[in-house]
């Protein structure tokens, strides 16, 4: 069987734009950086006309909202053994929300929000092979993304004082020991 790699010319103004969102970028001691801030690294060391995975780009289906009449918890809640699904970092609360009826996952930065702060999930069907990073922007919370679909395991990741943090609990493990959470 024979896999095609697409791949998409990435222009000078492109990188241009990922620019400001990867200035001060770095790993943490206790996390590696995560793929998002990876591939934001990449793409902005990229000289134009480069090539570059289209992969880069979420293309999963982003809901507005969890879905009417939804009731809405977090992934890890009243578990101790995955710190009741709260990752602590720099004085934010990172949390996975979740529905139950329309099974929706959304990322929320639940206390200590910072203007500046960024918030995504990064999301895989493969067991953190690839990955998505969706929903990347400049608020407490990022849209509603399907959960239970195709193997599909989420996490929530944020940026805060340009220190990129992902979830540290979660009910699968991938590779480089990511946790992600999945329905199974």
């Amino acid at each position: 069987m024979r896999t095609r790699t697409r791949t998409t010319a990435l222009s000078a103004l492109a990188v241009a734009a990922l620019a400001p969102l990867t200035a001060g970028l770095t790993a943490t001691p206790a996390h590696a950086a995560t793929p998002a801030a990876q591939t934001l690294r990449a793409a902005q060391a990229v000289p134009a006309g480069a090539q570059v995975s289209a992969a880069a780009k979420c293309t999963i289906h982003k809901y507005p909202n969890a879905g009417g009449g939804e009731d809405i918890s977090h992934k890890g809640k009243g578990t101790a053994k995955y710190d009741y699904g709260v990752t602590k970092y720099r004085g934010r609360q990172l949390i996975l929300r979740t529905g139950h009826i329309y099974d929706r996952s959304s990322a929320r930065i639940l206390k200590g929000y910072k203007k500046g702060d960024k918030v995504w999930v990064d999301i895989t069907g493969n067991g953190g092979k690839s990955w998505q990073a969706c929903g990347s922007n400049s608020s407490d919370r990022t849209g509603w993304f399907l959960h239970n679909y195709k193997k599909r395991w989420i996490r929530a990741c944020m940026k805060v004082d340009g220190h990129v943090k992902c979830a540290t609990n979660g009910n699968k493990s991938g590779p480089g020991k990511r946790l992600w959470w999945s329905d199974s």
